[in-house]
């Protein structure tokens, strides 16, 4: 079981950023989307939501750290930045962009890919603990894929370009195998 978190203040946006990702997961796992806490053991992503929405900021999501693996896709990655105390900064990026990577990952990958983003907060390469977060890949002065333990986050939208990620995000079944 996959259980996609929308952080979607209208339930129609979900349309944009919700569905995609549950039609790539839905492909390899059964499917539950929530909104609330409501997570114990599975494989968990936390979805994008509108560029200008930003309430998902101002909620506690530390219980989603209780799910067995995690994957935060912008706004996803943004609430994972913060539980993991990294200080986001104003980037905003939109549109498709060289993503660079920097170290190889089994999730992610190891060449360099095209990504499409959506956002207005990142993680600068110089701004979190490089002993607690593993980056993966950069995007100019920007972390677009990080790697914290049994957490993964993102800065992009993966079902837009890089569906594979998502996949390979999915055939995991244990943290041995990252």
């Amino acid at each position: 079981m996959v259980c996609i978190i929308s952080l979607c203040k209208h339930r129609l946006h979900e349309e944009e950023f919700v569905r995609p990702v549950a039609e790539i997961a839905e492909e390899f796992e059964d499917v539950r989307i929530i909104r609330k806490a409501n997570v114990s053991g599975e494989k968990v992503i936390i979805c994008g939501t509108a560029l200008k929405d930003f309430e998902y900021l101002n909620r506690d999501y530390s219980w989603v750290l209780k799910a067995r693996l995690i994957l935060g896709i912008c706004a996803g990655y943004q609430v994972l930045a913060n539980l993991l105390s990294a200080s986001l900064s104003k980037i905003e990026r939109i549109g498709v962009h060289k993503v660079k990577c920097v170290e190889p990952d089994s999730v992610v990958g190891k060449e360099d890919f095209k990504a499409y983003f959506l956002h207005k907060l990142a993680l600068k390469d110089t701004s979190f603990n490089r002993s607690v977060v593993q980056r993966l890949a950069v995007c100019n002065n920007e972390i677009a894929a990080f790697k914290a333990g049994k957490i993964y986050g993102l800065s992009f939208h993966p079902e837009v370009l890089n569906p594979d990620i998502i996949e390979r995000f999915l055939t995991f079944e244990t943290l041995e195998n990252l």
